[in-house]
């Protein structure tokens, strides 16, 4: 797949991720399901050239907050936007 591809795959698992965010999060705290669904994301976020590779993705693995994890995906999401 191309970077545009990957970018509309990306727009779509996050919009996704948000409409199932109280099935992601239990306790406030991101579940093994919401864990797996952040990788993914993530990795498409990589691919689409929104996140460097050589900064890791387990930088934004760090913390399994809500407040975090939903920081991790806006801040995504306006990354596409200035993009588009």
């Amino acid at each position: 797949m191309d970077k545009v591809t990957y970018v509309a795959e990306l727009e779509r698992t996050i919009e996704d991720f948000m409409r199932k965010r109280d099935k992601m999060f239990s306790k406030g705290f991101l579940n093994s399901d919401g864990m797996k669904a952040l990788v993914r994301i993530l990795k498409m976020a990589v691919r689409a050239g929104l996140i460097d590779k050589s900064s890791g993705i387990s930088r934004y693995l760090k913390s399994r907050e809500e407040g975090e994890v939903l920081a991790i995906l806006l801040s995504l999401e306006e990354r596409l936007c200035a993009r588009s």
